[in-house]
């Protein structure tokens, strides 16, 4: 699934650059009440990654025009 970038996707990333980079311009701060596991971490992150799929956006600058598009999950550790 394609989409066209937005206005101000176009005014800001403006220059080619390396597609494995996700969009960065959502941030927030979690509060942990204890310390967590790097397995219970790990499994949380990827939970995250498949459900939402605005977290697995991607530039493509391969053809003429940009494009964005939402990469496939795939487990990482």
């Amino acid at each position: 699934m394609n989409f066209h970038l937005t206005s101000s996707q176009r005014n800001f990333y403006i220059d080619k650059f390396d597609s494995s980079f996700a969009l960065w311009n959502q941030g927030g701060m979690d509060i942990f009440n204890r310390v967590y596991d790097y397995n219970e971490l790990n499994s949380a992150f990827n939970s995250l990654m498949k459900t939402f799929d605005n977290l697995r956006l991607r530039f493509d600058f391969k053809s003429a025009e940009p494009r964005l598009y939402v990469d496939e999950f795939c487990f990482k550790e």
